[in-house]
């Protein structure tokens, strides 16, 4: 079902809010699956459309006066103590910051068709490409310059339980944001299977490093740090479940190569600088780690390439191997998957997905995607 819209919040949602490098959509009904769009929503010379989100402009001065009604903001956003204490804490953080950005929203889809399937896979060596860096750390949003997209490995209802118990990566990059958190209190979008949402002009308030990070609901109020970022683009992906289930459909394969993509055509679109990403859908979800990192791989653009700085940070380990040992296995074999491809001489995402489908890639269950074959 769809979010509920908080009827303390007065956003406003504007068709003419609009991609410079599109047209104007004109709906607001947020995706729940496929999607019928009009030549209007197509974006010129991208893979992707585009339409405003249920709540497409949150003012800047509505967001400061949620943010100033009450000493205890986080009261309003979560049950816990613990939970209130660190949003109280984001809140203090992002009011001695002076911002002048709206949030804008908008739910972006693949154009019908197949035709995201016939896109040219980038088979450049890792180790080749200055514009791919992989980074064993969460994401640090202090230097980055505006505008850069940043990846929330969100669950199909963005936001997930951010404001219940939950605390894993999309949680804690609403409690790290007033903007983000204000934005989903006034209504949370649901995502299709081709589908995702961007929330653009949001500033990140506080960060906590990896260390951190890993303590979830245990995390030490006294370690959160200010953060005061440039205006950023959030852009909410899923991925498929893959609990319980031993290899990949072509379905699931096809989802997260779908998802991986929007990112990247909707980076291009929107002209931003740097893309931060990571393992989407590789923790609870139980992806495969090795794959997530491949078709970030093959899909970033050739030409005009963004930079793209790939997170990939494992906080345990469910093997005799180290948690180092663990990330440096999974970026050789990424590696490797990349040269059996281009020795394959596959030129297109589909050709691809379908030498990738053979291989019949394992969950990570027990890291067995790291330190068992993930070739049959």
């Amino acid at each position: 079902g769809k979010g509920q819209k908080c009827p303390s919040l007065s956003a406003r949602e504007s068709p003419e809010s609009q991609c410079p490098m599109a047209e104007s959509s004109g709906g607001n009904e947020h995706d729940q699956g496929a999607t019928s769009l009009n030549k209007s929503e197509q974006v010129r010379g991208q893979g992707v459309a585009f339409r405003n989100a249920h709540c497409a402009e949150l003012s800047r001065i509505t967001i400061t006066a949620e943010l100033s009604k009450t000493t205890n903001f986080g009261s309003r956003f979560a049950r816990s103590q613990w939970k209130k204490d660190i949003y109280n804490r984001c809140a203090q953080s992002a009011l001695s910051q002076e911002k002048e950005t709206d949030i804008v929203s908008k739910v972006w889809t693949v154009k019908p068709g197949d035709a995201w399937l016939n896109t040219p896979v980038n088979l450049y060596p890792r180790s080749e490409r200055s514009s791919f860096v992989c980074k064993g750390d969460v994401y640090d949003y202090q230097y980055l310059g505006a505008n850069a997209l940043v990846v929330d490995f969100a669950n199909r209802c963005v936001g997930g339980g951010c404001f219940g118990e939950a605390f894993v990566q999309e949680e804690q990059m609403v409690a790290q944001s007033a903007d983000f958190a204000v934005r989903l209190r006034c209504h949370q979008d649901v995502m299709g299977r081709g589908s995702a949402c961007t929330y653009q002009g949001v500033h990140i308030d506080i960060w906590w490093n990896r260390e951190q990070a890993a303590q979830k609901n245990s995390l030490d109020i006294n370690a959160v740090e200010d953060c005061h970022s440039q205006p950023l683009t959030i852009i909410a992906v899923d991925a498929p479940v893959m609990r319980g289930r031993g290899s990949y459909s072509k379905e699931a394969l096809e989802m997260l190569a779908k998802k991986t993509y929007l990112v990247m055509e909707v980076g291009q679109c929107l002209a931003a600088p740097t893309i931060l990403s990571g393992l989407l859908g590789g923790g609870a979800f139980r992806g495969n780690r090795p794959l997530i990192l491949l078709l970030h791989l093959l899909l970033q653009p050739v030409e005009g390439s963004i930079d793209v700085q790939f997170h990939h940070p494992i906080f345990w380990s469910f093997s005799r191997f180290t948690i180092p040992q663990l990330e440096q296995r999974m970026l050789e074999l990424a590696d490797d998957m990349l040269l059996r491809l281009s020795a394959k001489g596959v030129s297109t995402l589909r050709e691809a997905l379908e030498e990738i489908f053979s291989w019949e890639l394992v969950t990570s269950h027990d890291d067995i995607d790291i330190v068992g074959r993930y070739a049959s």
